[in-house]
C-alpha cells in the first residue's frame, strides 16, 4: 500500500479548509458549505491509483493499458475540477 500518510494529509487539509471557511463566513450565514466533492474520501483512492499508474508507466511503458490511461486522465480531471 503506497502512500500510507495520504488519509491523514487529506483529513488535515479538509479540516483546515473547513475552519478557514467557518472563520471567513461564520456559522450563522446562509453560505454554501464545501461538499464531499471537496476533500472527500474518494481523493486518497484516486491518488493511490494515480501513483501506481505513474510507477507502472515509468517501469513498463508498453505494459500500460488504454483503460488504465483513460482512468488516470479522468481521475486527474476530477481532482482538478471537483476541488476548484
Amino acid at each position: 500500500m503506497p502512500l500510507p500518510w495520504l488519509e491523514d494529509y487529506t483529513y488535515i487539509a479538509k479540516e483546515v479548509w473547513l475552519g478557514m471557511h467557518q472563520g471567513l463566513y461564520g456559522m450563522g450565514r446562509q453560505v454554501k458549505k464545501p461538499t464531499e466533492d471537496c476533500f472527500g474520501a474518494w481523493i486518497p483512492e484516486k491518488l493511490r491509483f494515480m501513483h501506481t499508474f505513474e510507477r507502472s508507466l515509468i517501469h513498463n511503458f508498453w505494459g500500460v493499458t488504454f483503460e488504465s490511461a483513460q482512468t488516470f486522465a479522468y481521475d486527474s480531471i476530477d481532482l482538478l475540477f471537483l476541488n476548484d
